[in-house]
């Protein structure tokens, strides 16, 4: 793939057309070769978005790390990719990767065990509008140790089963924007092992009815961020129900209005 035009020569000046003119100012340029080459040098790469690139495969083993090692953050959002062996192999070559988009894509369940390594400094993972249910996600998160913020948003997902706190220990945020989520004692209870849990995105969903807390502690105590708006609420009564559920919330309805 060519990233960067070639270099023209250390002595060429070069006259360069201003983008902004419409093609009406035209200046002279010297030592873009300079820039040439530091573009060129994917070595430095931090940032890396094939978004929309239909990426099928993954490169040679060796090919990554040779090329961009000490890429950050990843989006192959919107590809071709559809099974996480594919993923970790790219994953395992990229020891420094923190984040990582897999928005709009299609994936099989997970076959095969995954190595921890693939993901060890993995830290952010967007899974939007890829219709994985919450079981798929925990089969494969629970390989990335370190993972601390999960996007689910429009995923369809009308139900969440409980997991163990164990399973991904440092996990603090999870959005679940734009799904059809509805029944909130069943979404929060399916949620209390995730102690470390701090900010809970709901906005969107079809929650229509909040019960008063009957026992305590909440499983949601620990929530300081929190987003509700744009549910079915028909009630002031159910917001109110809201605040003892997340008492240590800042931020509770985000704007909400009662639907009726």
């Amino acid at each position: 793939m060519k990233y960067v035009e070639a270099e023209h020569g250390s002595d060429t000046l070069e006259k360069v057309v201003l983008g902004s003119s419409s093609g009406a100012i035209e200046v002279e340029a010297v030592n873009l070769d300079k820039i040439r080459r530091n573009l060129g040098n994917l070595c430095r790469l931090r940032e890396v978005s094939l978004d929309r690139e239909l990426v099928a495969t993954g490169d040679a083993k060796g090919d990554i790390l040779a090329t961009c090692p000490n890429i950050r953050g990843l989006d192959l959002s919107a590809s071709l990719l559809s099974t996480w062996a594919t993923i970790a192999d790219i994953a395992t070559e990229l020891s420094r990767l923190e984040r990582l988009a897999l928005n709009r894509n299609r994936f099989l369940p997970l076959e095969h065990e995954l190595s921890t390594l693939a993901f060890s400094h993995l830290r952010e993972l967007q899974l939007n509008s890829t219709l994985i249910s919450w079981a798929e996600f925990w089969d494969v998160a629970r390989f990335m140790t370190n993972l601390q913020s999960a996007e689910l948003g429009h995923n369809e997902l009308k139900f969440l089963g409980a997991q163990p706190s164990s399973a991904v220990p440092k996990l603090w945020s999870l959005n679940f924007e734009g799904n059809f989520l509805y029944d909130w004692i069943q979404t929060a209870g399916a949620l209390r092992n995730i102690t470390t849990l701090q900010r809970l995105i709901l906005s969107g969903n079809g929650i229509d009815n909040i019960p008063p807390l009957i026992s305590t502690p909440s499983p949601l105590q620990g929530i300081k961020d929190f987003a509700l708006s744009r549910n079915a609420l028909a009630q002031w009564q159910h917001v109110d129900a809201v605040a003892p559920m997340v008492p240590q919330s800042r931020v509770i309805t985000d704007g909400w209005q009662p639907a009726n």
